[in-house]
């Protein structure tokens, strides 16, 4: 969907939120707006056009936009991608072996 202005409000009051209840000065702090391919994808054909534009709305409103591909990350983050579980080396990774039996196998 195209970014609305709540969008837009709802993420400067985070941002504020976020920097009153932290140590973070601003000037560390990197706000993203991802953009996923998948959910392009899933409605269909791809329109590059329409997707580029709405890059470029959002870097007109200052954002920095992350273009990723949904399924790619569950493979980067050490999760089954079907099913959003860790791998069991993931866990022991973050010594988190307590939750071995919930992880997935393969």
């Amino acid at each position: 969907r195209p970014v609305t202005y709540a969008t837009n409000d709802m993420l400067d009051g985070a941002q504020r939120k976020f920097l009153k209840e932290s140590a973070c000065n601003e000037s560390e702090l990197v706000v993203l707006m991802e953009m996923t391919l998948e959910n392009l994808l899933a409605e269909g054909q791809l329109n590059h056009a329409d997707f580029l534009a709405r890059v470029d709305i959002l870097g007109a409103l200052g954002r920095t936009v992350l273009i990723s591909k949904f399924g790619e990350y569950y493979r980067l983050s050490g999760r089954h991608e079907r099913t959003g579980r860790p791998f069991r080396d993931t866990l022991e990774r973050l010594g988190m072996q307590e939750f071995m039996e919930w992880s997935q196998l393969d």
